[in-house]
């Protein structure tokens, strides 16, 4: 065929293709026609009011976005979590009160985490729910075939947390002012730990830890100092001691160091949890968050260096969906991430 009838095929094509779209979404030449009404996303607001709660905007903002589709404040006050005037500055609410270093979070949540090291087959599989004011609920460990292995249920009360777990009959339980922990009594099989924060203005500055272990009654083990370097809503440095108070052999004195990507920590749970293994973060009680994620972290432990890297997988809609950790001298972990 010539030119002409190859470019008259193709004109067909496209016309055929056209008129297959319109047909499969029920489209004529109403489509141009504007509607009376305004569809609301659900989607949409659910992530505005999302993101109140969690101080991430202000209320003015809130009522701004509300005026847009002619809803005012009071045709979402059961959604809302109560605060006062000054609490985008320093106020907490509960979980999230730790996203006001400028972090805005994504609308969708975290519902499964699988985690696997560089060696070993085994993955280890978290589900995750939440309560009517997006607030972490429960935590489900499964193994592969489906078979629960330990449930953790959150119970959220004004000035405390409580936390209960299948693997220990003692309740766990954070105590808040302001929204941010101040002591969190913490439970673990055969072992209590006593933590005691502190803050620098909006972030977390140090925390204590008293280690027990049960021996007939709770006997002191030791106690751990964690000092934190915060700079432009981002984390520097990490300093922990261990003193033991019946082997010395078990003392330690660590520093790490942050060096930072340039990916926001904005996931609805907090990421940094999962990089310092640390529970708390989860409720975001212990100041606003870290606003960026790192890359690599250098801990010098005696004056022997160890270097973490960390590497980020991320969906067309800026979501992180793996978070791949590899270490010096120890088997990293790969985390892959579910959202709804």
């Amino acid at each position: 065929i010539d030119s002409n009838q190859k470019l008259r095929l193709d004109n067909e094509k496209t016309e055929k293709r056209v008129g297959n779209l319109l047909r499969s979404v029920g489209g004529n030449a109403r489509l141009n026609v504007p509607g009376n009404g305004i569809d609301i996303p659900y989607e949409y607001i659910d992530y505005v009011i999302y993101n109140y709660n969690h101080n991430a905007i202000p209320k003015e903002t809130l009522e701004r976005v509300l005026a847009c589709y002619q809803l005012s404040i009071e045709d979402i006050s059961d959604k809302l979590i109560e605060r006062s005037d000054d609490d985008d500055d320093e106020k907490g609410n509960g979980q999230g009160s730790g996203n006001g270093s400028g972090v805005e979070i994504l609308s969708k949540k975290i519902v499964k985490i699988i985690s696997h090291n560089e060696t070993e087959s085994e993955k280890f599989i978290t589900l995750f729910q939440y309560d009517a004011n997006n607030r972490l609920s429960k935590m489900t460990d499964i193994e592969e075939d489906g078979t629960e292995t330990e449930v953790t249920d959150i119970i959220y009360e004004d000035n405390k947390i409580t936390i209960t777990t299948t693997s220990t009959e003692n309740k766990s339980v954070i105590q808040l002012q302001d929204g941010k922990a101040v002591s969190f009594i913490e439970y673990r099989e055969g072992e209590r730990i006593d933590f005691v924060y502190n803050y620098s203005g909006k972030y977390l500055s140090n925390y204590t830890a008293k280690y027990f272990r049960e021996r007939n009654s709770w006997r002191e083990e030791g106690v751990a100092n964690v000092v934190y370097t915060v700079k432009d809503a981002n984390l520097e440095e990490m300093s922990y001691v261990y003193t033991s108070h019946y082997d010395e052999d078990a003392n330690e004195k660590v520093s790490n160091k942050f060096e930072l990507g340039v990916l926001d920590n904005n996931t609805n749970l907090n990421l940094y949890s999962f990089i310092l293994d640390d529970n708390t973060f989860l409720f975001d009680v212990v100041g606003d968050r870290f606003k960026k994620l790192p890359v690599k972290i250098i801990s010098t432990d005696e004056g022997k260096e160890d270097i973490t890297t960390y590497t980020y997988e991320v969906d067309k809609d800026g979501y992180i969906t793996k978070i791949i950790e590899k270490m010096d001298n120890e088997d990293g972990y790969t985390f892959e991430i579910t959202y709804e």
